[in-house]
């Protein structure tokens, strides 16, 4: 719920290190499912890691005072599309 990514800390929803996660669900969204498939098919190499450099959004969302409601359940991470921004906290 804390309004500063410094504050709140990262959200960590690794598969690599379970010991280290801090979220529930997958740390890609939609992407795993595309992910999957791909490594099923033998497209992807699953020792890849992956790139998130080009990540940022197209279009600033937010934020808006709902997404630090601490008596809410966050379904998004306000400040991960960032994560490869050079000025993000």
């Amino acid at each position: 719920g804390a309004a500063e990514p410094a504050s709140r800390g990262a959200v960590v929803a690794t598969l690599a290190h379970p010991q280290h996660r801090n979220a529930i669900g997958t740390h890609n969204g939609p992407y795993a499912i595309y992910r999957a498939v791909g490594i099923a098919k033998q497209i992807i190499d699953p020792s890849r890691p992956l790139d998130l450099q080009s990540t940022e959004p197209v279009v600033t969302i937010g934020p808006y005072p709902s997404w630090y409601n601490a008596d809410a359940i966050v379904a998004l991470d306000p400040w991960g599309a960032m994560v490869s921004a050079p000025d993000s906290a």
